[in-house]
Formats: C-alpha cells, sequence, structure tokens
C-alpha cells in the first residue's frame, strides 16, 4: 500500500546533461531533475553583489601603478556598474555544467550563456594570460603562510595557526588593497576574516605578481555550482546579471533585485576604519596601547553611566574638526552593517527550512517503510490462508 503524499527525496548530484533536449522547456531549466536541482539547493542561495571602484581617484593608494599597468583592470573596475538580479544569479549557477578546463555553459530561461575564459575575455576586455602566479597551478608553488602573514601584517604573532587573519591588523597600504579585492574583485564583508585565498590574492597583487583574472573569476564563480551548502555564497552578482543579459535573458516582475552599493572611494575607507574604531571603542580592543597590555580600574557606576554620552560628544567634536568620519558616512556605514546581518538571517533561515524538510522527509519515509511492513504481512496472511485450488 503506497502512500499518495510520498515526499521527493532529494538529489545530491548535480545533473550533469548539458543539451537542451528538443521540443522539451521545463520552466526554462533543460529537464526536470535540473529544475529540481535549483529548487532544492539554490532557491534561497545568498548572492553577494560587488562594487566598482574609481582606483585611480582613491588618495595615497600605494598599488595604483601595479594595478594600471595590468590590461583592462581599471576599466574593468570602474566600469562594473549595475544592478544584481538574484534570481537570475541563482538559476546561472544551478545550471552551470562543466565541459573542461575553464570551460562552462549554463541554460538560464531558455538561453544558452557560454562561461568560458575565451567569451569572458571578450566581455570584460580584459586577456587570459599564458603565465600566472594566481590563480595557484599547484599547492607546491603557495609561499608559506606565516611569511605573508607577516608581510601584510608586520606581526607574525597575529597568526591563528589556520592561515586566517583579522582585516583590522593590515597595514594601512594593504588594507586599502584588500578594501579593492574584497569589494570589487571577490566580493566579501570588509569585516570577515582573510583566509588563504584572500592572502593569496593580496600578496601576490602586493608583489606584482602575474594575476589572470578571468581564470580567477571563473574558479570563484563556479565554485558553488557544484555544492549544495547553502552557505556556499554565489559571487560576483552584477557580473552574472550582466552576462546574462548579454546573452538576451529578460528579467521577469518576479525576480528579485539588488540595487548596487555605491562606488568604491575614500569615503569608502573613512566608513571601514570609523567601523573598526568602533567595535574596538565598545569592545575595549584598540591597536593603540596593546604593547603595553596595562590594566585597566572599572568604572564606578555613575561614571558608567555617562560614558556613552561622553563617547558621543567625542564623536561630535571629532566630525567637527574634521577627525572623524561624518554623520553620512555612519548612515552608510550603518546601512551596510544591516545589510550584511539580512543575510546572515536569510542564511539562518535557509537552514532552519532545511532542517524541517530533513524532519519532515525522515518521518514520511518511516511511516512508507512501515506501510511497507504491513503490505508484506498482508500478502503473507493471504497466501497461508488462501486455499489451494481444487485438483482437475
Amino acid at each position: 500500500m503506497a502512500s499518495s503524499s510520498t515526499p521527493r527525496v532529494k538529489n545530491t548530484q548535480k545533473p550533469t546533461e548539458w543539451v537542451m533536449r528538443r521540443g522539451r522547456d521545463y520552466q526554462g531549466f533543460r529537464s526536470k531533475r535540473e529544475k529540481e536541482w535549483y529548487e532544492d539547493w539554490f532557491f534561497k542561495r545568498p548572492v553577494v553583489a560587488e562594487r566598482a571602484a574609481d582606483v585611480a581617484n582613491i588618495d595615497d593608494f600605494a598599488f595604483l601603478p601595479t594595478i594600471q599597468r595590468r590590461m583592462g583592470w581599471i576599466e574593468f573596475l570602474k566600469n562594473n556598474v549595475g544592478d544584481c538580479n538574484l534570481t537570475i544569479c541563482r538559476e546561472f549557477i544551478a545550471s552551470l555544467i562543466e565541459k573542461g578546463t575553464y570551460d562552462y555553459v549554463a541554460y538560464v530561461r531558455g538561453k544558452q550563456v557560454p562561461f568560458n575564459l575565451a567569451h569572458l575575455s571578450q566581455f570584460i576586455q580584459i586577456p587570459a594570460l599564458q603565465q600566472y602566479t594566481i590563480p595557484i597551478a599547484n599547492r607546491e608553488s603557495i609561499p608559506p603562510s606565516d611569511v605573508m602573514i607577516q608581510y601584510l601584517t608586520g606581526k607574525p604573532s597575529e597568526w591563528d595557526g589556520l592561515g586566517n587573519i583579522k582585516a583590522q591588523t593590515l597595514l594601512p597600504q594593504f588594507y586599502k588593497l584588500w578594501m579593492i579585492v574584497c569589494n570589487c574583485i571577490a566580493p566579501t564583508s570588509h569585516t570577515n576574516d582573510l583566509y588563504l585565498p584572500d592572502i593569496l590574492l593580496v600578496h601576490a597583487l602586493a608583489h606584482d605578481n602575474e594575476i589572470c583574472l578571468t581564470r580567477y573569476l571563473i574558479s570563484i564563480i563556479a565554485h558553488p555550482s557544484m555544492h549544495t551548502l547553502h552557505k556556499e555564497s554565489i559571487k560576483m552578482g552584477v557580473l552574472i546579471t550582466k552576462l546574462c543579459e548579454d546573452a538576451g535573458i529578460q528579467a521577469r516582475t518576479t525576480d528579485k533585485i539588488n540595487k548596487q552599493l555605491g562606488i568604491v572611494n575614500n569615503s569608502t575607507f573613512r566608513r571601514s576604519l570609523g567601523q573598526f574604531r568602533a567595535r574596538a571603542t565598545e569592545g575595549g580592543e584598540g591597536d593603540e596601547g596593546d604593547e603595553e597590555n596595562e590594566p585597566v580600574a572599572a568604572p564606578a557606576p555613575h561614571q558608567r553611566e555617562q560614558a556613552p554620552r561622553v563617547q558621543q560628544s567625542r564623536k561630535r567634536a571629532a566630525v567637527e574638526q574634521g577627525e572623524g568620519p561624518s554623520s553620512n558616512d555612519l548612515i552608510l556605514a550603518k546601512l551596510e552593517e544591516m545589510q550584511q546581518m539580512m543575510v546572515q538571517m536569510e542564511q539562518r533561515s535557509v537552514e532552519r527550512y532545511e532542517e524541517l524538510s530533513k524532519r519532515e522527509e525522515d518521518h514520511y519515509n518511516d511511516l512508507n517503510r512501515r506501510f511497507d511492513a504491513w503490505d508484506a504481512r498482508f500478502q503473507s496472511w493471504d497466501a497461508h490462508f488462501q486455499p489451494p485450488p481444487p485438483p482437475m
């Protein structure tokens, strides 16, 4: 006795067919299985959009010559402007199929979208290099983590043993370089730790090593397409949206679209540093005085009550004297923090939904196993009590 409400079991194996079957269209996907793959694992996948950067007008940017000499980088960073269609990005990544090395193809809403070195190089007007250090070809060529971290921070003790470092521990010139990377090339929150791929990219840019940007972008964009982890964010949402628009894919009224944040400029660095200073003030962790580690006496109750007012008055005085971030910068910083909180809330809701779906699926599977056991028992009873036919 089979149950009519048996839930569909989620498939954890990515569909591999990349040719559209003639005469069939499953709401823009190649097959029913690919449509289910999108609904199961990518329907609410987080999408991180990059920002544009006017690096030529950033004050005291020591690595401007390093970026200027790279063909097409200045124009790419400055002109990568546009909105991010979250729905199209998720459909693109879910349908992305690997045909070869740095050679992919997607099928979005009935249209094929090529995603390979030749097409991406022509689209962003940056040639694909044949000799490069990034992306890393083999693990033997990776510099030692402690050497890179000491170079970027000046403090080898900042290494936590895993090759990760705090963004606020970077030296000022490398912090500006990281702001360009985390906003425009490998988008993530500027307050996040730097992991090994981030350290390698910043270290390579600082040393003026050869970087094949097209290969790097293909790697970070295609990486989430093979994973069923809801935390595996989709990166470069603006670029993906523009690639799909160039292929003739039309947006729908039901699509979820995020507006791109402002261009990265001098005020971006002031806001970011202001956030770090505010967090250090609130948490009692500052860059100054770390070496001395002098004990601080606990404030009296009336002093603790007056502390927030004193801090606010000091902030207002610093703004009036031009030493701190302006009110607009603080508002924009608060908006960025709220957006990051919304992304985290969405990720937690997706995890909770996945947990509840798993419980429901286990429950139905258990019921089906019980029903199948009863069916087998009834069949054995029928066979036992049914008399044999009379002899002819």
